[in-house]
């Protein structure tokens, strides 16, 4: 079974010659990492938090990370977490997904391992979200051998994180092989568009700011911190549930990890105009 695009030619290009061609692109970009990787595999990445944007606005940031991966030992699958814009429940799908440039192999084991711990499967969800789907021809652009392209599909809803995340411990133990775990979210939503006003001076300055914060905590591993940031805030960062899932994993682990800050900048930084409205975009690793 496989699951079409559904953001073909609006998040990111249609067809595999101009979809390559603006991959490219977003490498060499101004705030892009400014050139293509170079495959001379150095450490481990085991895990990245990255946007979902269109390639047009957050696909320089992306980069960073994709770069990163690329540079790096490959993982034997990318467990992919994704904000569940339209799901309340977290869920997987057994379904490979087709883009332009081919087919993207859903790794059985570790779905299947998944599933028989308590995670169901929602193909329908999955369906209908985009913010997975635009992480992966970077994936099958790096790396041309589809086993090394292999991904499992998460979307992460509303339930206990601490639940969620000791979950995908336990198939990542059971699974015996690297994982490498890739959240898919952006930052602050800040404008009417999104119903998020909280300053309306020196806007760019105070966006800045305020993910700083957010990244801050995640970068320190403060869990709490990060909840209580995005309760006070009433944070827009779409994708929070996911990270917070990501850093309890981490903390289940109990190994050193760090996190590492690639790159941040705002949509606005691209497109001009604050006062529309712009999101947060950024990439971090974790070591």
């Amino acid at each position: 079974m496989h699951r079409k695009p559904i953001v073909e030619g609006l998040s990111y290009a249609h067809g595999k010659v101009e979809l390559v061609k603006q991959i490219e692109g977003c490498f060499i970009h101004k705030e892009g990492p400014g050139d293509l990787p170079v495959a001379h595999q150095r450490g481990t990445v085991h895990a990245a938090i990255l946007p979902h944007g269109p390639y047009s606005h957050s696909g320089p940031c992306a980069a960073w990370v994709f770069k990163e991966l690329a540079e790096s030992e490959p993982p034997a699958c990318y467990l992919i977490l994704s904000v569940a814009h339209r799901e309340q429940s977290t869920c997987t799908t057994d379904a490979n997904f087709l883009t332009p440039l081919g087919v993207v192999e859903n790794d059985d084991a570790l779905r299947g391992l998944l599933i028989s711990l308590g995670i169901p499967k929602n193909a329908d969800a999955h369906n209908k979200e985009h913010a997975i789907e635009v992480q992966l021809p970077f994936l099958q652009y790096l790396f041309k051998n589809p086993v090394q392209q292999r991904f499992v599909p998460l979307l992460i809803g509303n339930d206990d994180p601490q639940r969620i995340a000791s979950l995908i411990r336990q198939a990542i133990e059971r699974y015996g092989k690297q994982v490498c775990i890739l959240v898919s979210t952006d930052f602050t939503h800040y404008g009417n568009r999104y119903h998020y006003t909280p300053f309306i001076y020196n806007i760019r300055d105070e966006l800045y700011k305020m993910d700083a914060r957010a990244i801050n905590y995640i970068c320190s591993q403060d869990t709490e911190g990060f909840l209580k940031f995005c309760e006070e805030t009433k944070s827009t960062i779409c994708g929070k549930q996911a990270i917070v899932v990501l850093m309890e994993y981490f903390e289940l682990v109990q190994q050193p990890f760090k996190y590492e800050l690639l790159k941040y900048y705002t949509s606005a930084d691209i497109t001009g105009g604050y006062e529309r409205g712009t999101i947060g975009y950024a990439s971090l690793v974790v070591r």
